[in-house]
């Protein structure tokens, strides 16, 4: 399967942003560059991003202790948002002159 340049931009795009998020500390950063992936379409990168993120990371303390893998967690739920929200232009558009 060859994946096109943009396709292949957008990913190193999406993986720069997490890394950047990851090494200087900043997870809001991080989950950025997790969402632009699944924007982008890229489910399974931003799957892998957050299963990555979440390993880095460990087990969460205080409030989420209880969720292993928040950003994975995160990430799935992105990715049903989008879908959901795909669906629904996809269903609700109107040719208008």
């Amino acid at each position: 399967m060859k994946i096109l340049h943009s396709k292949r931009a957008s990913i190193a795009l999406a993986f720069l942003i997490v890394a950047a998020g990851f090494l200087f500390g900043f997870w809001p950063l991080a989950l950025v560059g997790v969402v632009l992936a699944v924007a982008l379409g890229h489910w399974v990168s931003a799957m892998l991003f957050g299963l990555l993120l979440d390993v880095a990371y460990g087990v969460p303390v205080g409030f989420f202790h209880v969720v292993y893998f928040p950003i994975t967690l995160f990430a799935v739920v992105s990715v049903v948002v989008r879908s959901a929200l795909m669906g629904r232009i996809r269903t609700t558009q109107t040719d208008t002159l």
